[in-house]
């Protein structure tokens, strides 16, 4: 079976949010999808934590490597990837349910690149969305100039 997609996690020093994190992405993940948790070195008790779920999804992998900071680990996941997409996802976030259901659809579409919306929740309970217009980018071209005319860095004259 081909892997579709790719979700690389790095890890630093997040013991805290893990099993929050990984339950939302492994109660959802489909048996054509990946994860792959890079540790960055962590100093705390995450490494540990990760260990617990060694063995109990056949989807999942994890590695330890030296520190070098949150582009250093999810370089070493895409070195790991056998996806044809790849997703990133941060240690204290978690994902939606639904979340690999809504985006399959998206992926048969074969573009270059996909982009969500948040929502953002704060230590106090409140939140707010981060929402983007449904957008479908053919190459990264087209999502590099649709990105550049909305922020006004140049102008159409």
């Amino acid at each position: 079976m081909d892997t579709v997609l790719s979700v690389i996690i790095p890890t630093y020093n997040c013991e805290t949010y893990l099993d929050e994190c990984l339950g939302s992405v492994l109660g959802q993940l489909p048996a054509d999808y990946e994860l792959i948790v890079v540790d960055d070195g962590s100093t705390d008790g995450t490494v540990s934590k990760l260990a617990s779920y060694n063995g109990k999804y056949n989807n999942l992998r994890f590695v330890c490597c030296e520190h070098k900071g949150a582009s250093g680990a999810r370089n070493t996941g895409l070195e790991m990837a056998k996806g044809k997409h790849i997703t990133f996802v941060d240690c204290d976030d978690c994902i939606r349910d639904g979340f690999f259901a809504e985006s399959r659809k998206l992926l048969k579409t074969d573009a270059d690149l996909y982009i969500f919306g948040i929502e953002r929740i704060f230590m106090n309970g409140n939140s707010e969305l981060w929402t983007v217009k449904d957008k479908v980018y053919s190459d990264i071209s087209a999502f590099a100039d649709d990105y550049i005319r909305k922020r006004n860095l140049i102008s159409d004259g």
